[in-house]
């Protein structure tokens, strides 16, 4: 499985690090073995951020004793192409915030650049997600990923469906949050 992450900010750094480390947790969804996680790709608009964004994962990682944190880290690359971030990506993530308008706007960009059938989330609230799918050529492909953290670390993450949100992208989702463990 592929996965892009577009921002630098926390939620991204979270969700590369439970990408990471996940698979080789729970072995669920993709048919991979235990101990091999997806490729990741985080993409930001500064390099420095980007790199920034990969030594808190690795420093992260590391401090939580992870199992060969190195040899995870290596399955992430960091960008500041978005083109090259989401080539053949089979869940993107947008991680920025914003305005509803905004957050339309990345995505509908974002999704010029995905496959057909790649799964498009971002972070945002229940009541937002409709607003936003509205604006894409594909809307049954987006969905939420409202996280909730508990001292710094995700505890849950809910799948939030939008009116057209159709059920193999919730299918999907819901894959790649039980990977994440």
């Amino acid at each position: 499985m592929n996965v892009a992450i577009i921002g630098t900010e926390e939620a991204a750094r979270q969700f590369a690090k439970a990408a990471v480390s996940g698979t080789a947790r729970s072995g669920h969804g993709t048919g991979e073995a235990a101990g091999d996680p997806p490729a990741i790709s985080l993409c930001g608009s500064e390099a420095t951020a980007v790199m920034d964004a990969i030594d808190a994962i690795e420093e992260a990682l590391g401090a939580a004793a992870e199992p060969q944190p190195a040899a995870r880290l290596d399955r992430i690359d960091g960008t500041t192409d978005l083109e090259t971030a989401v080539d053949g990506a089979d869940v993107v993530i947008e991680t920025r915030g914003g305005d509803i308008e905004t957050v339309r706007d990345r995505l509908a960009a974002i999704e010029e650049e995905i496959g057909a059938d790649a799964m498009l989330g971002t972070c945002v609230d229940r009541a937002e997600m409709t607003a936003i799918a509205v604006g894409l050529e594909r809307p049954g492909r987006a969905v939420g990923l409202s996280t909730v953290t508990t001292d710094g670390e995700p505890g849950v993450i809910e799948i939030v469906r939008a009116d057209q949100t159709d059920n193999r992208t919730v299918e999907t989702a819901a894959g790649f949050v039980r990977e994440l463990g």
